[in-house]
């Protein structure tokens, strides 16, 4: 399902870009989670629908999409790096 910036609330307010990370945390309930990176000093939020394919597992690496919202750095979509 895809929800829209309307929808959420969330504004994108800087630049996003691609960058690698290794995954923090996985709710296993809800299936979205943190990923860590040398990008930002603050862990970044990813949501189930982000996931490319794939489930994410504590520890592993992935390449993400990170963009800055009104909330903090999320993963808009993120892979197996």
């Amino acid at each position: 399902m895809f929800v829209s910036q309307a929808m959420t609330g969330l504004q994108e307010t800087g630049q996003s870009g691609l960058t690698t990370g290794k995954i923090d945390y996985v709710n296993s309930t809800d299936g979205c989670g943190f990923i860590t990176t040398e990008a930002t000093d603050r862990d970044v939020l990813f949501l189930r629908n982000a996931a490319m394919e794939f489930a994410p597992d504590v520890g592993q690496e992935v390449t993400f999409e990170m963009v800055w919202t009104n909330e903090g750095p999320r993963a808009r979509a993120l892979w197996r790096a």
